[in-house]
């Protein structure tokens, strides 16, 4: 047999036996047999993360990890009012910029937007929460206003996910405000 046709075999074994389409060891007894005890086989290459895609699951991790941050900030300690704000709108700042910068990735983008979103609507109630702790309804109102926002950026942005999750807010405090 000539080279370049045992080449070709040895190729079309090697392609079964990356897919799966015959068991390991017929395939190792098969390129034993037409390589005459010559074909080793190639290590597989090991997927390595280029630095861009690294830094950009390391953003999606940190910016996902601002929200309980905030949360924790706002709810579980006793900062000042200030420091609690000043806190939030840093985290929004960046979030918004990630998201400014990283328009072309599409899951950056939506994760991007989707946090800082997030976090506006916690620095509003929790302002809201502070300022006036017996009055519901300005708390019922800041609500209704971020998501009649939700609803507006979901249309402007044609985002569907926000104008649907702004509607349903929207019902629900609505209904709530009224029962």
């Amino acid at each position: 047999m000539d080279n370049s046709r045992k080449q070709i075999i040895i190729h079309e074994i090697t392609y079964w036996k990356q897919s799966k389409l015959l068991p390991d060891h017929y395939c190792d007894f098969l390129l034993a047999l037409y390589s005459e005890g010559e074909y080793k086989e190639e290590a597989p290459k090991k997927q390595v993360f280029s630095s861009k895609e690294l830094f950009t699951y390391i953003w999606l991790f940190v910016s996902i990890a601002f929200i309980p941050i905030t949360i924790l900030v706002n709810y579980f300690t006793k900062w000042p009012l200030q420091m609690q704000m000043g806190l939030a709108i840093a985290f929004i700042v960046m979030t918004m910029t990630a998201a400014i910068i990283g328009k072309r990735n599409k899951y950056f983008f939506h994760v991007s937007i989707i946090t800082t979103v997030l976090l506006i609507f916690l620095l509003c109630v929790g302002i809201a929460v502070t300022l006036f702790p017996t009055n519901n309804y300005v708390l019922a109102s800041v609500v209704l206003g971020n998501c009649l926002a939700w609803i507006l950026f979901g249309i402007r942005l044609k985002v569907l996910y926000f104008a649907f999750s702004g509607a349903v807010g929207f019902v629900v405090v609505f209904l709530l405000m009224f029962m």
